[in-house]
């Protein structure tokens, strides 16, 4: 069982170590991913605490599933709806932007030289995997409505309020993004033939 599992991970579409340039692009991109990530959430947050800057009612017609947590914040603190909201525009710069560097990074150091590393059935468990995981910690971060509970009596989701959500929500972007990015780069060497032996 522990040599499966160590398959599936080794047959990651986009691995940090595909390449030593790779390796090294990896090593720093993604530190600064986070933290730039997690600042353009706590500037735009902060200038929406009072929900001026992003209309709420416009955003969730670009994320229907929003209007939950949105109506939940309403009757809770504004200051939080505003930090929930401006973590969902933001993610309309990240992901493009993370893909687009990563992207690049990855062209140049992995593409480029001709150094793919090939990929195999496994790799599409290793990506559903991801994917699932990922795809729960979002919904749990951005759409899941918690049970409403007194000011100061959050519980565990004291995530979801100011002043933490920018952090936890910029954070978990940028990790969903990766996950895109691998999915994205896993298709596309099954699109070109780059299969494994087994395949």
């Amino acid at each position: 069982m522990e040599h499966y599992k160590s398959a599936v991970r080794n047959s990651a579409p986009a691995p940090h170590d595909e390449t030593e340039g790779y390796a090294w692009f990896s090593a720093w991109f993604m530190p600064v991913a986070f933290g730039v990530a997690v600042a353009l959430c706590y500037i735009i947050a902060w200038a929406n605490l009072d929900g001026t800057l992003i209309n709420a009612a416009r955003l969730s017609e670009v994320f229907p599933q929003a209007d939950g947590r949105i109506a939940f914040f309403d009757g809770q603190d504004k200051a939080s709806q505003g930090a929930y909201t401006a973590t969902l525009a933001a993610s309309l710069v990240i992901f493009p932007a993370f893909l687009l560097m990563n992207g690049i990074g990855y062209w140049r150091t992995v593409v480029a030289p001709g150094r793919c590393r090939r990929v195999s059935h496994l790799t599409i468990i290793s990506v559903l995997a991801q994917v699932t995981v990922f795809a729960v910690l979002f919904l749990i971060a951005f759409v899941h409505v918690p049970e409403a509970q007194p000011p100061g009596r959050r519980g565990n989701s004291a995530i979801i309020f100011w002043p933490v959500f920018p952090a936890v929500g910029g954070a978990l972007l940028v990790l969903c993004a990766n996950v895109i990015f691998c999915a994205l780069v896993g298709g596309l060497k099954f699109l070109f033939g780059l299969r494994g032996n087994n395949d």
